[in-house]
């Protein structure tokens, strides 16, 4: 699937496939990346160092992010 053809602005996946590559090559397309379901703090903050924008989580209040990305 082609995501400029469709018009995409975001891709989401699972946060526990995603490698920093798959990340870094999203992201260079121009898509913001999202991932589900991250109930782990520390998968939480490698992911967000990466550039991942939107962490879908069961306990976002127990990931301790500094920036609720819902206030962009």
């Amino acid at each position: 699937l082609d995501a400029k053809r469709i018009q995409a602005q975001t891709f989401h996946m699972d946060g526990h496939l995603v490698t920093k590559e798959d990340a870094e090559r999203i992201i260079a397309e121009g898509l913001s990346l999202g991932c589900y379901t991250i109930n782990d703090p520390n998968l939480a903050q490698i992911l967000v160092s990466w550039g991942v924008s939107v962490i879908i989580s069961d306990c976002p209040d127990q990931l301790g992010l500094s920036h609720d990305p819902r206030h962009d």
